[in-house]
């Protein structure tokens, strides 16, 4: 013969309201694990996050930029368009000087953008040539704000939806 020890039973409300709570906490921990650590990475203040996303720059833009290479002894310009798909990926075309050669090329990359509108953007043109930018987005996406991030090449870029 077996003994079966007797359990306490929870009446269906007490059930109900636990499985409640322990949905609750468990929603709530991973909310607040998944803020901090898409938080991680993320540069400049929290007062600015305003939930913006690769979505937020789909679209197209016209692009100007003048760089200064091997720090700041030859300038460069160029001008430019550059589509980008709402989901990280981008193509574009550009045209302009190159330490004097004149230069007009395709390209296609990859970029992510924060909450807080910062991000970072990478393109590859059809020489085989990359460019690496952080940017900032301003006046609710339709202007971004660049900078190059390669080493002996000062690069500032302006990009205003069309």
């Amino acid at each position: 013969m077996t003994t079966r020890l007797s359990t306490p039973k929870l009446s269906k409300a007490k059930m109900l309201a636990l499985v409640a709570l322990l949905a609750a906490l468990c929603i709530g921990a991973s909310a607040s694990f998944t803020r901090v650590s898409a938080r991680a990475d993320e540069p400049g203040p929290r007062e600015c996050d305003a939930e913006f996303s690769e979505k937020t720059l789909a679209g197209c833009f016209g692009w100007s930029s003048t760089a200064y290479i091997n720090n700041t002894t030859q300038a460069s310009a160029a001008i430019g368009i550059m589509h980008l798909d709402g989901a990280g990926n981008l193509s574009g075309w550009y045209s302009g000087s190159y330490l004097g050669t004149p230069t007009a090329r395709t390209y296609k990359g990859t970029y992510t953008v924060n909450p807080n509108g910062t991000g970072s953007l990478r393109w590859i043109d059809n020489a085989g040539y990359g460019e690496d930018f952080d940017f900032v987005i301003v006046k609710a996406g339709d202007e971004v704000l660049m900078s190059s991030k390669i080493p002996g090449f000062i690069q500032n870029l302006e990009m205003k939806r069309q």
